[in-house]
């Protein structure tokens, strides 16, 4: 159980459904991770593999953002170049989608809604 309890769990969820969805209209093709963590889900568009992770928080912890740049450089090992890393969380209460690594060529990040 997340540490804010059951009212945590459910704004985790809001936010992965949000953040499906929100790449899903922008062409990606969206899998949810069956282990959560450190890879909430995984989206491809056009040859580009996202690795998504949603913090329904809005302080997240640096071993966050060591984690998710750890998998990107494990799957660029095996000769994979179009590979990011996003991190959702919510900003004032609204969700931002943030890009750990250099701009991807395919997925627009304008508006989040």
């Amino acid at each position: 159980m997340p540490r804010g309890g059951l009212a945590s769990l459910r704004k985790g969820d809001r936010l992965e459904s949000w953040t499906k969805r929100w790449l899903q209209q922008r062409g990606c093709k969206v899998y949810l991770t069956a282990k959560p963590e450190p890879i909430d889900m995984i989206a491809f568009l056009e040859g580009e593999i996202y690795l998504v992770e949603c913090k329904a928080s809005e302080k997240v912890g640096r071993n966050v953002y060591a984690q998710l740049n750890h998998a990107v450089e494990g799957v660029k090992l095996h000769m994979l170049d179009d590979i990011y890393a996003l991190l959702v969380k919510l900003n004032d209460g609204k969700p931002t989608v943030t890009v750990l690594n250099p701009q991807p060529r395919r997925l627009r990040l304008g508006e989040e809604g």
